[in-house]
């Protein structure tokens, strides 16, 4: 690094020289940046891009498979509070995480799902039931994102939370999918008994409700 710094400082009075040594209206003023300039310049520029694409061809996360636990995140929740895997105690642990796109995809599951647990027929004691916004599902702003789950869970789930992944933590360390309705289930020892993504079937809703009415008693 000090021989690129030397060569900086003695080549820039020759570049100016030389400059200042040719005639006619294209004479212009100001210093004219040293080889070593350039040369670090592109250096720099090339790094980045190497970055860059090693970004864009990074594989994707290994999903979490059954049998396997729960791992630690940190996330905002909705209410302006931070929330970790360990803050949620009951028994069973219920994910549902969805983006503006994807939150349809099983609207029908999810409304019986809530009228089962609201009517006791599900015992809400013995579960949490956790939203994960997807922000990076579309390319909708933080602040109008946020505006739309507070209508959201006033309208349809008062009382209930949803936490904001705004920079897809659940999908790098889940190994969630992007544009997807994922569900996870997990047991009192955090261990995965349940997954889905995309729209459930009607057997698969059905074989679901079956095994939460089963698990929360």
């Amino acid at each position: 690094m000090q021989t690129m710094k030397n060569n900086a400082v003695d080549s820039t009075p020759l570049a100016n020289a030389a400059l200042a040594a040719k005639p006619g209206p294209h004479r212009t003023s100001g210093r004219v940046p040293s080889l070593a300039a350039r040369v670090l310049g592109a250096r720099v520029l090339s790094a980045a891009m190497l970055a860059a694409s090693v970004l864009l061809m990074a594989p994707p996360a290994r999903a979490i498979n059954v049998g396997e636990r729960a791992k630690p995140f940190r996330l905002q929740g909705h209410d302006g509070k931070w929330y970790t895997l360990s803050s949620f105690t009951k028994r069973i642990l219920v994910m549902f995480y969805e983006g503006t796109k994807s939150m349809e995809q099983n609207a029908r599951f999810k409304d019986k799902f809530t009228a089962m647990y609201r009517a006791g027929t599900i015992k809400q004691k013995n579960f949490h039931k956790i939203g994960f916004a997807n922000y990076m599902e579309s390319g909708i702003p933080n602040v109008v994102f946020d505006l739309f789950i507070a209508r959201e869970m006033r309208k349809k789930y008062p009382g209930e939370l949803v936490l904001r992944d705004r920079d897809g933590t659940m999908m790098r360390t889940y190994g969630m999918r992007n544009g997807r309705s994922n569900i996870y289930v997990f047991n009192q020892q955090r261990e995965l008994i349940w997954k889905s993504s995309g729209p459930l079937t009607q057997k698969r809703a059905e074989q679901l409700l079956r095994l939460l009415r089963r698990i929360t008693k």
